[in-house]
């Protein structure tokens, strides 16, 4: 009986060891993990801080980007004179923009230089403020903020918490299927460049979501 109960004693006692030893294996793990964590939170906070400084903002599409039947009419907040309409062609678009999360500045919205370009192509779109437009030109549609139950300012400064939809008119409509880039840039800005496709649901429908490329 005595020999048994040594028996029982050193296996509980080897049990006891073997949870203590996983336990501090386990500790050792998740602190190696943890710290790793950390160490790659902060590279990549130390990224986006170091690229987005006041010398160069960074913009980029947030939300859907939508195509206009090249038919004119109202969109938006902004009436589209169109003398030559093309129904089976994109005639404008819709892009929404906003500064990357971290922006420490702003942009004058009326700096902004919006190239288009298709079939080898590039048109440099003036900006306007006016509620109506005709082709080529760009304004903006419409303004949001990302924070909730609050409203993005009036003015055309383009702050880190808010959204502008930019409606963009050429002067000659893209076909189905066909493919244009749109680029973006001011000063102290890096470029925002993103290739398109017009999805051939343009010809039936007056408002169609992009393809990006």
């Amino acid at each position: 009986m005595r020999r048994c109960r040594t028996t029982e004693g050193l296996t509980g006692l080897e049990i006891i060891i073997i949870i203590a030893v996983l336990l501090i294996f386990m500790y050792i793990a998740a602190s190696a993990i943890t710290g790793a964590y950390g160490t790659a939170e902060k590279k990549e906070g130390g990224m986006v801080v170091n690229a987005v400084t006041p010398e160069s903002e960074i913009l980029f599409i947030d939300g859907e980007t939508d195509g206009i039947q090249d038919t004119g009419g109202a969109v938006m907040s902004v009436n589209l004179i169109c003398e030559d309409s093309d129904p089976s062609s994109m005639g404008s678009c819709l892009i929404p923009i906003r500064l990357l999360v971290g922006s420490t500045g702003s942009i004058d919205i009326t700096t902004v230089k919006v190239l288009f370009n298709h079939n080898s192509v590039t048109e440099t779109l003036p900006f306007t403020a006016a509620g109506t437009i005709s082709k080529p030109a760009w304004t903006v549609a419409d303004r949001s903020s990302i924070i909730p139950l609050l409203d993005a300012d009036e003015d055309l400064s383009l702050e880190a918490n808010e959204i502008f939809t930019l409606l963009i008119y050429p002067e000659n409509p893209v076909p189905a299927e066909d493919f244009f880039t749109i680029t973006i840039s001011a000063e102290k800005m890096t470029p925002l460049v993103q290739e398109f496709r017009v999805p051939p649901s343009i010809r039936s429908h007056r408002i169609v979501e992009l393809f990006r490329e």
